[in-house]
């Protein structure tokens, strides 16, 4: 018989061919099922893949397998190619009915050992590809992708349909403790699942893309593991393009379950707490939280007051737009520091709380406006209704006690300090604003821990980075320091503190002309900023060629500072500030009448080291100098002011003082005359 026909033969008498058949038609099946149970599931795509390359891998084994074995009533025997017919049942008959007995029990077995090993390779895969609800989930919501729009605002849209949902799983962490969230705000748009670790210390990551096309909108969701950069799941959800508001609630839906998080209907509320039925309003709202997080100018703040004020006609009813308001016009604020903007944002701010008093966040957002006017009482009270209606967020117990410490309650500022790490251990700003504490007390080896601990956290934090950065400066580590803030203005010269900071440190060793470039382009970024106008006045006064025009930034500075007085009236250093640059003018009655201002509103016991030395510094530009040397002294009794005092060229004639002389002697402190550029 030819070769050919023989082996064809021999595979049908072993069983090859219908081996072959059933496998490929069991896994054909197979496929199908997985087709519907994966997504199903949530499994990422990686789990149909392997299964594909397993069953392709497995057919060439089962066929060796169907070659080299045959299934009989007693078992699985090797078969040798004889083709003997009776060979079969010739040993039927030598072993006899307990031989039969037992290899039909090792069937079972084998079959049993397969059905265990299929379960076991679910089992694997399943827990490969779910989130383990019981360890800490630290989870940042990264912008989305848009990879195809007919739609012009898609941009829009896909910024302001990520904030939406970072503030839904923010609210998911009301019913799971080990679960918490980023906020969007410190979200930039070219953040990596790689960076997001770095940066804030999350183990999840949700991106995601968006695409709009034939009226239809389709929103890719994937989770994360920013250890390993491994996706564990994926969705896709569907919707008319006019139907943002159902894409929102659907994506909301799917994190719960990608997250297991369990929402019973009674919490569901919460999430979707301020929020409106009308898709019109709801299109428009997260329109305007798109522009709003990704404003760079004044402009696109209106765009985004635009959007809010439509949805709220729309919807009169729509507590979160109007919050959405509040929070434009406080930043509109912060850009312009034109002050009315600050009633506004108060006014929209309570407006959405007389229509849903449950929203936390917005007690939050008017107790920092409260706050910021110094108007105290107010912003406690915001606070704590912010703590009452959500526990575990440590935002207003951060914030509540940067009141405590300007009330000079400072063993209650550093426990409910203490109660937002609590709140949120696993959050880095928690650490930043405890260490912040530390330093503003002079406590700056505490500090240090506090920012180290932070860093573990997220090891390239900026802000940590940079704070460290000042501490060593205090701690008169200068050339580490100056190290670190160059770095850092290399890294991101748009932070707001990299570049000041850096002038700061280069005016305090006498790079007087360097202070002043850097002063002046922070000045530009921050117009507004009397801060940065008198600190240009000061590193102009001493550079050797920009002193004459020292006084015209004075007068700017000045100007600044009282725009700020309207809601600002009782606030320390803007006080301190008026009556530093009138004295810099030789404007010394002015000077004074500011001065009589700031000490009707700060006591010595409660002052904090900062303000401490500047209202020292202040007196002795006034030549009073018992009483400057006095609170100097209180400020390096708490460690702080050392530089200041052996380095800056207005306290030159202080150095002489005998007392001064000793001190820093004592402390080991290098001083120096004014010195040259």
């Amino acid at each position: 018989m030819p070769f050919p026909s023989q082996f064809l033969g021999e595979l049908q008498r072993r069983s090859v061919v219908k081996v072959a058949a059933g496998y490929a038609v069991s896994g054909w099946l197979l496929v199908q099922v997985a087709s519907i149970v994966i997504p199903a599931f949530g499994w990422p795509d990686w789990v149909m893949r392997a299964m594909l390359i397993a069953l392709i891998a497995g057919f060439p084994v089962a066929c060796v397998l169907a070659w080299a074995y045959e299934w009989t009533t007693i078992g699985i025997l090797r078969d040798d190619g004889d083709e003997d017919e009776g060979a079969v049942s010739n040993v039927e008959e030598a072993v006899g009915d307990e031989s039969s007995l037992l290899g039909r029990l090792a069937s079972w077995e084998v079959a049993t050992v397969g059905i265990v090993m299929a379960i076991a390779l679910g089992a694997g895969l399943f827990s490969l590809s779910t989130v383990d609800a019981a360890r800490p989930r630290h989870i940042a919501v990264l912008p989305f992708r848009v990879v195809s729009a007919t739609e012009p605002d898609a941009d829009v849209l896909a910024a302001g349909l990520m904030e939406t949902l970072t503030s839904a799983v923010t609210q998911f962490s009301q019913f799971d403790e080990a679960l918490w969230v980023v906020p969007s705000a410190e979200i930039t748009g070219t953040m990596t699942p790689s960076t997001a670790r770095q940066q804030f210390g999350v183990s999840l990551v949700v991106s995601g893309s968006m695409q709009f096309a034939e009226e239809r909108v389709r929103l890719t969701l994937n989770l994360i593991d920013a250890r390993s950069g491994r996706q564990m799941q994926s969705r896709q959800i569907d919707v008319a393009e006019g139907r943002v508001i159902d894409l929102q609630d659907e994506a909301t839906h799917h994190l719960a379950r990608m997250l297991d998080v369990h929402v019973a209907v009674r919490q569901a509320s919460l999430v979707h707490q301020g929020r409106t039925q009308d898709p019109d309003a709801g299109r428009l709202y997260v329109e305007g939280r798109g522009l709003l997080r990704g404003a760079t100018s004044v402009r696109e703040i209106d765009s985004a007051i635009d959007r809010f004020l439509q949805a709220v006609a729309i919807d009169s009813t729509f507590a979160l737009a109007a919050a959405g308001l509040g929070e434009a016009y406080w930043q509109k604020y912060k850009r312009t520091s034109d002050v009315k903007w600050v009633n506004a944002a108060i006014w929209q701010s309570q407006r959405a709380l007389s229509i849903d008093s449950t929203l936390g966040p917005a007690w939050t957002t008017l107790g920092i406006l409260r706050s910021d006017q110094r108007h105290e009482d107010a912003a406690i009270e915001a606070f704590e209704r912010a703590i009452s209606l959500d526990p575990r967020a440590s935002d207003p117990y951060r914030h509540l006690a940067t009141v405590y410490r300007r009330q000079g309650k400072i063993e209650r500022a550093e426990l409910t300090y203490r109660e937002a790490i609590a709140r949120q251990p696993e959050y880095w700003k928690n650490y930043n604003v405890l260490g912040a504490f530390y330093y503003s007390q002079g406590r700056y080896s505490d500090a240090v821990v506090q920012y180290t601990r932070g860093l573990r956290l997220a090891s390239a934090n900026p802000t940590l980075l940079n704070n460290i950065a000042v501490t060593y400066w205090q701690m008169q580590k200068l050339e580490q320091a100056i190290s670190s803030f160059e770095h850092l203005v290399e890294l991101d010269s748009t932070r707001a503190s990299a570049v000041p900071n850096l002038a700061t440190a280069y005016f305090y060793v006498g790079r007087f002309n360097d202070a002043a470039r850097l002063y002046d382009r922070a000045l530009g970024q921050h117009p507004k900023d009397y801060g940065l106008a008198g600190a240009l006045a000061d590193a102009q006064v001493w550079s050797d060629h920009l002193a004459d025009r020292a006084p015209d930034s004075y007068r700017r500075a000045i100007d600044l500072a009282q725009e700020q007085l309207s809601v600002r009236d009782r606030d320390p250093w803007v006080l301190a500030s008026l009556s530093q640059y009138y004295q810099r003018l030789a404007h010394t009655d002015s000077a004074r009448v500011w001065l009589r201002r700031l000490e009707s509103v700060v006591e010595k016991e409660s002052t904090d080291v900062v303000m401490s030395f500047s209202i020292g510094a202040l007196y002795e530009s006034l030549d009073e100098r018992e009483t400057a040397w006095d609170w100097i002294q209180s400020a390096l009794d708490r460690n702080y002011g050392w530089i200041q005092l052996a380095y800056s060229p207005f306290l030159d004639d202080l150095r002489r003082d005998p007392r001064v002389v000793d001190r820093l002697q004592k402390n080991d402190v290098r001083s120096t005359g004014s010195p040259n550029n």
